[in-house]
């Protein structure tokens, strides 16, 4: 339950915490007594905690990337990328039926977007999503069988929480997960990529 001060987190429950300077706090008892109340977003298996309204800034951002024509050339096979899914536990067959054909073929694209010196304040954003998402699912992973459903579920928790600004965007959230994965920013590195 949450009024004005106050708001109660059931077990394995987290309750987001603004107590109106700016500074946030994350709390799993089951009572927290608040000065407002922050929504981020979580998601359903493993508990994954994150802030929605970022990424779905950069989500809506890239989707103009994809809507533009253009030609960059970027090098997505400089990993061993059936290394890498084995070692985070993403089928084969998911990251060449899904990421490989529908998706791989624009990343060269967005890391070139993401490089220019125009945007390298988002380039930044993109950088501090991946480093706390990455930490985070680090810390749940066990809570799911496979890595797709790790990102499936992200995206389900991203949706739920801004689906008014993202609604028919679900092709540019997948897209911009799936290039946080095969660029390495999310998931266990391969022992190549940590030289």
């Amino acid at each position: 339950m949450i009024n004005r001060n106050s708001a109660e987190a059931t077990e394995n429950s987290v309750a987001a915490i603004n107590n109106g300077n700016g500074n946030q706090t994350i709390d799993n008892s089951t009572n927290v007594y608040v000065g407002g109340l922050v929504n981020l977003a979580t998601t359903i298996a493993g508990g994954i905690v994150f802030d929605p309204r970022v990424m779905r800034e950069v989500i809506l951002a890239l989707d103009e990337v994809l809507q533009t024509d253009g030609d960059a050339k970027a090098d997505f096979n400089s990993i061993n990328i059936k290394e890498k899914n084995r070692i985070n536990g993403m089928s084969q067959e998911f990251y060449d039926d899904q990421i490989l054909l529908k998706y791989e073929p624009f990343f060269p694209r967005l890391e070139a977007f993401l490089k220019d010196r125009q945007n390298a304040d988002l380039g930044k954003i993109v950088e501090n999503i991946a480093a706390n998402l990455n930490r985070k699912i680090m810390a749940k992973r066990r809570a799911f069988e496979t890595f797709e459903e790790v990102l499936n579920d992200v995206e389900d928790a991203l949706l739920d929480k801004e689906y008014e600004a993202l609604k028919g965007k679900e092709t540019s959230i997948c897209f911009f997960l799936f290039y946080l994965y095969a660029s390495c920013l999310i998931g266990k590195k391969t022992e190549d990529e940590k030289l």
